[in-house]
């Protein structure tokens, strides 16, 4: 058994060579994509008198 340093070599020798992920293209979203990620068109809730309402 050789020194620790002589095993991690000899261990990232013998690994398969990962390939390196390929990352998506960016994708340009439309304003109302963006909008609605945002939560701009979703449900609004208000209290009114200790209940609260749905506008």
């Amino acid at each position: 058994m050789g020194t620790l340093q002589n095993e991690i070599i000899k261990w990232k020798d013998s690994r398969p060579n990962l390939k390196p992920i390929k990352k998506n293209k960016n994708r340009s979203l439309s304003e109302r994509e963006i909008k609605e990620l945002m939560g701009v068109y979703g449900p609004r809730y208000s209290r009114r008198r200790g209940a609260i309402r749905q506008k």
